[in-house]
This record gives C-alpha cells, structure tokens and sequence, in this order.
C-alpha cells in the first residue's frame, strides 16, 4: 500500500463530508496533495522563493487555517509544490480582479458583493519545485484547490502561463491595457 493509500484509509471511518479530498488522478502516484501544516512554512515559502512568487505577510497563518495546499512526495513528505488560496478581497491582485469583473460582458461575480458572503476564492500563488514541473503537480494543486472551493476559483497571471490555466477550463480575460500582461482567470 503507497502513502496515498495510507492517508485516505485513515479516513475511512468518517462520514464522506468530513474526509479530506482524493488527490486527483492527473497528479504522479507517488504525489499527494493536502492540507499544508505549520511545521510546513519553511518548505512552502523555499517552494514560492524558488518560482520567484510573492508571499503573502501571514504565510504562516495562512497554513494553520488550512489555505495551503501542498503536493508531497514519497514517504517522507517532501514539499514539492504548493498553492496559496484566499478570499479575492484579500488577495494581492484584489484590484486587478475588480477591474476586469466591472468590465467583463457578462461577469461572473459582483465585486462590491466581496467580503458579504459571495467572493470566489482566489489563487494568490502556485509554484512546483523546479525538477517536479511538467510531471502534472501544479495541474493536481489546481483541480484539488477547485475541488476544496465551494464556489468559484479566480486567479490572475502573466500572459506566459495562460496556455496552463486554459488547459485547465478557467475562463480567461484581460485586464486593462498596460497592466503588466495580466490576465484573469475564472473557473466554477
């Protein structure tokens, strides 16, 4: 029995509801993603250093109340990836968000409705190891996010990764002329 199996089975007492989510079958069999834990900030923020993302302030936090995920590698765990969720009135790109869903034909969400109840999560980072990329990693931290999300999932990028998160099915629009190449991504 792998490490996947094990960590699932020890679930297997609980209701449905209340076990974690399955690691999607896109990600490598000796691949799990969970729930970061604390112990886990320092792997996390070396993961987010080496893809040269931006963190937010309370990383640490952000773990104990389980917006982290990370993809973990063989029996001891190695962070091989990660993936930085928050509330879109928290995020970093909150303004870019804002703008291209006031500007959007048929926008998926109200903007001036976030923080009552209705905001999307929002992906703020997704970083692999750079010898993990390609393997499928950050596709199983995405799907994974999407399946942990009870509502919508939003992200904003740099025109270089769009072809990831089109592959993906996120809905994809542009932000205002001149700002820095960023697009917006949505996916229910």
């Amino acid at each position: 029995m792998d490490f996947r199996e094990r960590y699932h089975r020890q679930f297997s007492d609980l209701p449905e509801e209340d076990r974690p989510p399955r690691t999607p079958d896109c990600a490598p069999e000796d691949v799990l993603v969970r729930c970061g834990e604390p112990g886990e900030l320092i792997p996390v923020q070396y993961v987010l250093d080496g893809a040269m993302l931006r963190k937010p302030d309370n990383l640490h936090r952000m773990l104990g109340a389980r917006y982290v995920l990370v993809a973990v590698r063989g029996e001891d765990e190695d962070v091989v990836g990660t993936l930085v969720r928050t509330p879109p009135d928290r995020s970093l790109d909150r303004h870019l968000l804002a703008d291209a869903m006031k500007r959007a034909d048929d926008p998926p969400a109200d903007p001036e409705t976030w923080g009552q109840g209705h905001e999307p999560t929002h992906v703020d980072a997704v970083a692999v190891k750079y010898p993990h990329r390609g393997e499928g990693i950050g596709r199983a931290l995405v799907e994974s996010a999407v399946e942990r999300t009870d509502g919508p999932l939003t992200v904003a990028f740099d025109d270089d990764v769009r072809p990831f998160y089109e592959a993906l099915d996120f809905e994809i629009w542009q932000t205002r002329p001149g700002v820095r190449n960023r697009l917006v991504g949505w996916k229910e």
